[in-house]
């Protein structure tokens, strides 16, 4: 990313940052997560500890704040009913 970067999130949940850049890069949104103020155990720490960002593009940002409103609306949830597609 060579444009401005925003912060559209910042959490101590990693687990919920991955998902979220996940979400917004399978809707063509390019994210990254990146570590605020982590604090880490030795070279080979798979998760840090502490606050991480997920930062867009400037030119992104509005898109991507968008969906973090409809996921958090629940708009994306899955009904009760629904199954995974069969393979």
């Amino acid at each position: 990313m060579s444009e401005e970067l925003v912060a559209i999130l910042t959490t101590m949940d990693h687990a919920k940052a991955q998902l979220l850049a996940t979400l917004l890069t399978s809707s063509g949104i390019v994210a990254e997560v990146v570590a605020s103020q982590t604090t880490g155990w030795g070279i080979n720490v798979v998760k840090a500890v502490g606050q991480v960002d997920v930062v867009v593009s400037k030119s992104d940002e509005e898109d991507a704040r968008a969906l973090m409103a409809e996921i958090d609306s629940g708009a994306l949830a899955l009904d009760e009913d629904s199954k995974p597609p069969a393979e």
